[in-house]
């Protein structure tokens, strides 16, 4: 794992037949469009178990790493089961480019505490579609297999930027804590 600050970076570590299986997945599947001034993108939420499975080790994995450097190894009995989304921004989309982060008010994403995202496929520099934390001063290329795990909070706001030129896809979620009446299932 490299670190840019609280960013947790794992380059190439989904392999790629794994990505390239989300990928088609995806396309092969009903979906949702987002319209809107800080969004315009497709969407389908990850429900194959057996894929979920597979990816999930490797998430798993990364999510052992980077929460052990926190003293945070309870992370996985604490978390409910994770969500898992692929999001597709084709070119003449903007993708997420308002700026916001992953944590806020109400049921729906209160209890977040950490988001996560894969990237499905290279993007070419050129072709636009960096994911940016500007208060870390970071930027991101999309490159194939590589995921990121970092803060859900107001600390870590961040958008994709520029526009596209090419397809983007990612796999993307929060871990969130469980509420105190669910029973105990680890991720």
């Amino acid at each position: 794992m490299r670190r840019h600050g609280d960013i947790g970076i794992w380059k190439g570590i989904v392999p790629p037949h794994l990505c390239e299986e989300l990928i088609l997945i995806f396309e092969s599947s009903q979906k949702k469009n987002r319209d809107s001034d800080r969004c315009t993108d497709t969407y389908m939420f990850l429900y194959e178990e057996v894929l979920r499975k597979s990816y999930g080790r490797y998430l798993r994995d990364c999510g052992d790493e980077y929460f052990e450097f926190y003293g945070h190894e309870s992370w996985r009995k604490q978390s409910m089961p994770v969500t898992m989304k692929i999001q597709k921004t084709e070119p003449g989309q903007k993708g997420f480019q308002g700026i916001h982060w992953e944590q806020g008010a109400g049921l729906e994403n209160a209890c977040r505490y950490a988001a996560w995202m894969t990237y499905l496929n290279d993007v070419p520099v050129e072709a636009g579609g960096k994911t940016v934390f500007p208060l870390q001063g970071a930027s991101f290329t999309p490159s194939q297999g590589t995921t990121m795990i970092w803060p859900a909070a107001y600390t870590h706001p961040h958008h994709a930027y520029p526009e596209v030129t090419a397809p983007k896809y990612i796999v993307t979620g929060w871990f969130e804590y469980r509420p105190d009446n669910e029973q105990s299932k680890t991720f």
